[in-house]
């Protein structure tokens, strides 16, 4: 069984959603502060535990470790199974991810990037 969400599955939309594609730079209105545009990075214990909140068993172990895109590749199948994408992607997607990139931003830069940054 085939589903439209099977495309977020090549290897260039896995580098989007786990931060490693960047589509320049986001400057803010003050001219002091930029933000690379992109998803925020996630790292092997990351994925292991959005893909445990999931209900997708994994576990992180430094050296015998997958690959960050293996780890959001099984974790999109899986959701992809258990009707769960449209929920995975809008967690990925909530602005409460993007936090670490605009922790030293006002509310309203915050907004005004998050806005830019997902719209892009």
């Amino acid at each position: 069984m085939s589903s439209p969400y099977d495309l977020l599955r090549s290897k260039k939309i896995l580098a989007i959603l786990d931060g490693d594609t960047e589509f320049g730079v986001y400057s803010f209105t003050d001219g002091k502060k930029n933000v690379d545009i992109k998803m925020p990075y996630l790292n092997g214990p990351t994925l292991c535990d959005i893909s445990n909140q999931f209900g997708l068993p994994a576990r992180y172990e430094w050296g015998a470790a997958l690959s960050r895109w293996q780890y959001l590749d099984n974790l999109l199948e899986y959701c992809i199974n258990e009707g769960k994408c449209s929920d995975l992607l809008a967690y990925l997607f909530d602005k409460e991810r993007f936090s670490g990139a605009l922790s030293d931003c006002t509310v309203e830069e915050i907004n005004g990037a998050y806005n830019f940054i997902t719209a892009t």
